[in-house]
């Protein structure tokens, strides 16, 4: 059974060091042009041990091997005497160690990473960690003392919440840069996630930088794999990530673009370029007091771009506390300087509270959901498909579980304020103490077929229909066909929902989805995802981050603190457009340049396993 112990490069090639079982005394190196397939050719390392170091070759592990201009510096840990310890080696090339020297007591057995080709008041430098990261300095005598204080720790809240572990450390023009694995572990469930971050060359201790999102993530399909972690390398601006199981025996990698480290300076910008950017003019629509169905709020807007502008049909609140809809419009997406007086939707049907006394048949249905209202029309949808403008939307009677509804509108009287809709009709089944809600249409048939989303807690579900007749009686979405389920290890961990009717692009259909995450369960967070364009039930890409969460007043402050939740998108041009609701309460923009958020979102594809093979 082979062990994997670490990686370098040889020559402009990946160096796997390994032990094999059945010669288990000895450290093997194979070398690969492309970090996959190894050649035939098997070489073993030749350590010279002097009388002061011993150790047993067989517990050698977490080699780290920096090639500097002076040749290799390599650290690793062994046992002696049934004590793991840390030492350190030298060698012309990395199949020659010499000068070995076991480490002081004070560095313990944690992993270690030189600082290739540099040295600070006389010292080598290394970047040393297992749970938290410290740095250690040698003097000429190979004698390491680490820093009493951890330069990084595990962070609440962010991707490297649990346990660190060194990878590498590089110098560079900008100081020196440090990689690192975080290992979180809860409820029988695991994940881990790469992080870097950058040192001043001029004092190594002192922190510049460090990364708000994790350079790579786990994916959802390694849940269960008993995976240990080999090393990295960086080939050619390919990042290669080597594990090995512990079942099996086999090694793995993992392949990324290094262009997934934040670019610029390749450290954090200002701005992330999966994050949306919000307008500086939010909220774009407010409760207006002096009309009375809109009073209390105006938020969670459906969208769509027609005739040069973009037309909102928002849910508001009002002085009865029944949810209706409104409109508004703009010709640039930001700024809405057409808003009507009037709804142009209010319940008509008793499923959608339009019999509900608001002063007598007030309750505490635990359906309630956001905005202070008791029901009626909430939160809606739109997809224009050919020259009709269809609108899903939860219906809620105040009492039983929210349904999914379907009405529509021809596009001409639409645009027109021509409000001639069709009589609306329940397109989900009644399902005791559970709501359907997120429910939108794919704007264009899949052979023939009608896509619908909608939700039942936790799961996106994708359905397709034949035709779009729903007779409110008999026909009925299903529980699901297929399922987007939540992750278990990212952000959007507790439950996930369809917010913006899906965009068709050359990449995949982009869907902007709101989620909630066991890490922060009182927020809503927005992500984005790429559905294949013939079978858009399949995922391409998912952000592991999340491209809008609350942080500004408008999301914080109203009837729901914490929100941010979106249900209409448009593009106008390269120009992305998500509308969004801010706390229940306002209606607010951001927007990106849609090639760029494509381009950066495809790097959220899921890391496949690979066998590495030798």
């Amino acid at each position: 059974m082979i062990r994997g112990l670490g990686v370098s490069k040889i020559d402009g090639q990946i160096a796997l060091l390994y032990r094999d079982s059945e010669d288990s005394g000895k450290i093997f190196v194979a070398k690969s042009s492309d970090g996959f397939t190894f050649g035939k050719e098997i070489d073993a390392v030749s350590m010279a041990k002097s009388a002061a170091v011993k150790f047993s070759a067989e517990t050698v592990g977490n080699i780290r091997a920096a090639d500097g201009v002076r040749g290799f510096f390599i650290t690793f840990t062994a046992e002696q005497n049934k004590n793991l310890g840390l030492y350190s080696a030298a060698g012309s090339t990395l199949l020659k160690w010499k000068s070995l020297k076991h480490a002081s007591k004070s560095v313990l057995s944690w992993p270690a990473a030189i600082v290739p080709d540099y040295v600070f008041e006389r010292r080598k430098i290394a970047y040393v960690g297992n749970e938290n990261i410290h740095i250690a300095a040698a003097s000429s005598t190979g004698d390491w003392k680490i820093s009493g204080q951890a330069l990084l720790t595990p962070r609440k809240d962010f991707f490297d919440d649990g346990s660190l572990t060194v990878g590498q450390a590089r110098l560079i023009d900008q100081g020196i840069v440090v990689t690192y694995f975080s290992r979180r572990s809860w409820d029988g469930h695991s994940s881990q996630a790469i992080g870097a971050a950058l040192f001043d060359a001029k004092d190594p201790a002192k922190l510049l930088w460090r990364s708000s999102y994790p350079l790579w993530e786990q994916p959802e399909s390694w849940q269960g794999k008993k995976l240990y972690l080999i090393g990295e390398c960086e080939l050619d601006d390919i990042f290669l990530v080597f594990w090995g199981d512990e079942q099996t025996g086999e090694i793995f990698c993992v392949k990324f673009s290094a262009k997934s480290f934040p670019e610029g300076t390749r450290y954090e910008p200002r701005h992330h370029p999966l994050a949306l950017k919000r307008h500086d003019k939010n909220p774009v629509l407010k409760p207006k007091p002096e009309n009375a169905w809109e009073s209390k709020a105006a938020f969670n807007p459906a969208a769509f771009y027609a005739e040069g502008r973009v037309h909102l049909i928002y849910r508001a609140i009002g002085d009865s506390d029944m949810s209706v809809f409104g409109y508004a419009s703009s010709g640039d997406g930001l700024h809405f300087n057409e808003r009507l007086n009037q709804p142009i939707y209010a319940p008509r049907k008793s499923f959608e509270g339009a019999s509900l006394n608001m002063i007598t048949d007030r309750g505490n249905s635990p359906f309630m959901s956001g905005g202070g209202g008791w029901g009626g029309c909430e939160d809606p949808r739109v997809s224009l498909i050919g020259d009709t403008l269809y609108m899903t939307y939860v219906a809620f009677d105040g009492a039983n579980p929210p349904r999914v509804a379907l009405t529509s509108i021809a596009l001409r009287d639409f645009l027109n304020h021509y409000w001639h809709w069709k009589d609306p009709v329940l397109i989900s089944p009644y399902l005791p103490g559970e709501g359907n809600k997120n429910a939108c249409i794919l704007p264009e048939t899949i052979n023939g077929k009608y896509v619908i989303f909608h939700r039942l807690f936790p799961d996106i579900l994708l359905d397709y229909v034949d035709d779009l007749e729903f007779d409110g009686q008999s026909k009925w979405l299903s529980s699901g066909q297929h399922r987007i389920k939540p992750s278990r290890s990212h952000w959007d961990s507790r439950k996930i929902g369809a917010g913006a009717t899906p965009i068709k692009t050359d990449e995949g259909w982009l869907m902007i989805y709101q989620a909630v995450g066991f890490q922060n369960p009182s927020q809503y967070k927005i992500g984005a995802m790429l559905l294949d364009l013939e079978h858009p039930e399949k995922v391409i890409a998912r952000s592991t981050v999340p491209v809008l969460q609350p942080e500004a007043w408008y999301e914080n402050e109203g009837w729901k603190y914490g929100v941010v939740y979106p249900c209409g998108a448009a593009t106008i041009g390269d120009e992305l457009f998500v509308y969004y609701g801010g706390a229940d309460t306002y209606t607010c923009a951001a927007k990106t340049y849609l090639p760029d958020f494509l381009r950066h979102l495809l790097r959220h594809q899921p890391a496949q396993l690979s066998s590495v093979i030798l």
